[in-house]
């Protein structure tokens, strides 16, 4: 995804349902690698507000890269969190883990939103086509 290793690649991401991505090549690539690597550490150190789901479809929102019908971008990432009860569909919150140390309380701070947008961004914007 980088570039890395092979500047102005293409990169593929496939996802879990096995649907592939398409990533152009970026220009600062070896910014943004410096800028996971510190999260990776922040993470290891402290506790990193970055939660994929919710993060990512917070970013989307708050992006405008998906439209919102009604609510705000963090309505949308606490559906994600909360995930549907009436349905049996767990949330990211339904983790065992993540309630242990959040209780049933989404942990969205001012730290949630800007790591949330400081990781997604990059990734939407080199990104073909939809926003899953």
């Amino acid at each position: 995804m980088l570039n890395l290793v092979r500047p102005q690649s293409t990169s593929v991401i496939v996802d879990r349902d096995g649907l592939q991505r398409r990533l152009r090549p970026l220009e600062d690539a070896e910014v943004l690698a410096r800028q996971l690597l510190a999260f990776y550490w922040k993470g290891l150190h402290e506790d990193l507000h970055l939660f994929p789901q919710s993060s990512m479809e917070f970013a989307a929102y708050s992006l405008g890269l998906k439209k919102l019908r009604s609510g705000k971008a963090l309505d949308r990432a606490r559906s994600k969190w909360v995930g549907n009860p009436r349905q049996h569909i767990p949330g990211e919150g339904d983790d065992p883990y993540l309630r242990l140390l959040y209780g049933g309380e989404p942990p969205f701070d001012e730290s949630f939103e800007q790591t949330s947008l400081s990781f997604w961004q990059p990734l939407f914007e080199s990104l073909e086509g939809k926003v899953p």
